[in-house]
């Protein structure tokens, strides 16, 4: 499978998983530096995301309800409000998820 096939084949997944306001693809792919071991960053951005949980739990339950395990993808994700405003430990990583990612899915209005 080449990049766009992979990514939405992640989109599809996770979109009919759980409720998805935004997909980001950042790093090495977004910035269009890869090399050969480039894994494939994405941002779930979910307001089905409880914002008091651990990002551990908000990964483990997209990859069990998406059935994505996938050793090329790494995911991180967060709650809406949480991407929103920028807050807690995250929101330096967010701020720079902002500055160079590029959004591969958009809730539709």
């Amino acid at each position: 499978m080449n990049l766009e096939e992979k990514l939405n084949h992640y989109i599809k997944s996770i979109t009919n998983a759980i409720n998805v306001d935004l997909i980001i693809l950042f790093g090495s792919y977004a910035k269009g530096n890869t090399h050969e071991y480039s894994d494939i960053d994405i941002a779930v951005i979910s307001s089905e995301l409880d914002p008091n949980e651990p990002e551990l739990k908000h990964l483990r339950y997209i990859k069990d309800k998406a059935n994505l395990f996938d050793p090329d993808l790494q995911l991180v994700a967060f709650p809406t409000k949480k991407f929103e405003t920028e807050t807690g430990v995250e929101g330096r990583f967010i701020r720079e998820i902002k500055k160079t990612g590029k959004v591969i899915y958009q809730k539709p209005s």
